[in-house]
């Protein structure tokens, strides 16, 4: 059986504030709520998206989940919003062994 990666995007709607400058993008592991203390980066006013999985946060294989805070130029942050859970599944396969070899036993 083959194991696909998650692919899939987030989307969220803008913020009504006149003076936001960005959204932060948090994501927890295991199926926990992101909180401001989680993982995130963060993106420009016109960002409304993101791909799976999302480039600057950790990997990994497992159950993932995401919120989304408005920020404005002060760097004050709106509430969390939760938008998705997603499963990410691992599909990079490890490296091989660097030496293989036999000796006879007799």
């Amino acid at each position: 059986m083959a194991l696909i990666k998650a692919q899939g995007k987030i989307t969220w709607t803008a913020s009504t504030a006149p003076d936001v400058v960005g959204y932060v993008i948090y994501q927890a592991a295991d199926g926990s709520d992101p909180t401001y203390t989680s993982p995130f980066i963060e993106v420009g006013a016109d960002t409304l998206e993101a791909s799976l999985p999302v480039e600057g946060l950790p990997g990994g294989e497992g159950q993932f989940k995401f919120a989304v805070a408005a920020k404005d130029r002060v760097g004050n942050l709106s509430d969390l919003r939760p938008l998705a859970d997603a499963v990410l599944i691992d599909t990079t396969a490890p490296d091989a062994p660097a030496t293989v070899s036999f000796t006879r036993d007799f």
